[in-house]
């Protein structure tokens, strides 16, 4: 099979690494293109260890990985404990990068990047430490390819020294960001999920400037919101305080719409006074919107529903930290969503404290985004 996953949550460092790697030799058929290894909890100090043994045991032809607050592999979710999640896939064309940003007199840059990626070359699988400038990263890459898809995560497992670890093939480094430029021959999509669900009802900016929005269909945008939270119960209204989020339509066309019918710009900030909101990009007038919120059961029906009808022969997943135990108290629920749509249950990835997919609207998020990356057969 060309895509495998497999999961220890062993306490010991060694054996743990003996099950994933085992397990993952059984289920290839040889050395595989690339291995994307994630370790958690207390196995984080022996990060350096278990990545050189993945890649003398394993062979993959890319190694990248990174230490991270949890992880995920087949139907399982870890992250209260020591655990080890390693993914590797063949047909994948990969090549790893090591990416270290800077400053140059024209503004950001990018140590790292291939001079000459493949032409064909379309998706950068990307694991950034938390202090990685993902945003001055995304600029620096779309001017120079373009239509490259950036999807993956910043990761963080701690803040003792020597938490944060990164692995970039035999390298290990703790700044900067690593990744796996794939150029792959099979097709691939990305699903990016905000974990958002509509309130309210379908309005038109009728006044905005810029990223602040004065009214919604000829009022106030406010008096609009106190109308929607007049309908809700207490706990509905304590959804709304915790994120609110305005989806702007993405086609004008469609009577009615649902997941994937919107751009997601988040409230991130609240002029009473003045009755206005400001969001985190433009929206322009004439644009139709609707209040989104983040809640457990939203992020569980937005990611069903972008997953409905769709199959992986395998999947690289990157959730954001609010997610899983965090966001539903219930354990596994994404890992469990995705493996069903997966073959064989090969998806593996990190719990990410931002979210990543130059895709998506915004590109980073945080607490209850998802992107999954979705390696379809031949």
């Amino acid at each position: 099979m060309p895509f495998a996953a497999a999961l220890s949550e062993h306490p010991l460092a060694a054996h743990a690494t003996g099950e994933v790697v085992g397990r993952l030799l059984e289920a290839l058929d040889g050395p595989p293109d690339v291995a994307v290894l994630v370790v958690s909890g207390g196995h984080v100090r022996q990060f350096a260890q278990i990545a050189a043994a993945v890649r003398s045991t394993l062979a993959p032809g890319a190694l990248v990985g990174a230490t991270s607050i949890g992880v995920l592999a087949g139907d399982r979710e870890v992250t209260d404990h020591a655990s080890i999640a390693l993914w590797a896939g063949s047909g994948v064309g990969a090549t790893a990068v090591r990416l270290e940003p800077g400053a140059g007199p024209e503004g950001p840059t990018l140590a790292g990047l291939p001079e000459d990626p493949p032409s064909s070359a379309s998706v950068l699988v990307l694991l950034g430490g938390a202090a990685f400038p993902i945003e001055d990263a995304l600029a620096v890459i779309a001017e120079r390819f373009g239509d490259l898809d950036v999807v993956g995560g910043l990761v963080s497992a701690g803040v003792r020294p020597g938490d944060d670890q990164l692995v970039c093939d035999d390298r290990i480094v703790t700044t900067g960001a690593v990744g796996v430029l794939l150029d792959p021959p099979r097709p691939v999509s990305i699903v990016v999920s905000p974990g958002c669900r509509p309130i309210g009802t379908p309005l038109v900016v009728t006044r905005a400037e810029g990223a602040t929005i004065f009214e919604l269909a000829g009022r106030p945008v406010l008096d609009r919101l106190d109308e929607v939270l007049l309908a809700l119960d207490e706990h509905e209204q304590g959804v709304v305080a915790d994120g609110l989020h305005l989806g702007r339509v993405i086609d004008e066309h469609r009577a009615e719409f649902g997941p994937g019918d919107f751009v997601m710009r988040p409230v991130i900030d609240v002029d009473r006074p003045g009755r206005s909101i400001v969001v985190a990009e433009p929206i322009e007038v004439g644009a139709t919107v609707q209040f989104q919120v983040r809640d457990a059961a939203a992020a569980d029906q937005d990611l069903r529903a972008r997953l409905a009808g769709k199959a992986g022969a395998g999947a690289l997943v990157f959730a954001g930290s609010g997610r899983g135990m965090r966001l539903s108290g219930e354990a596994d629920r994404d890992a469990e969503l995705i493996s069903v749509v997966v073959d064989r249950g090969a998806a593996a990835g990190a719990f990410c404290t931002a979210v990543v997919a130059s895709s998506g609207s915004p590109a980073v998020d945080g607490a209850s985004s998802a992107v999954v990356v979705l390696f379809h057969d031949r």
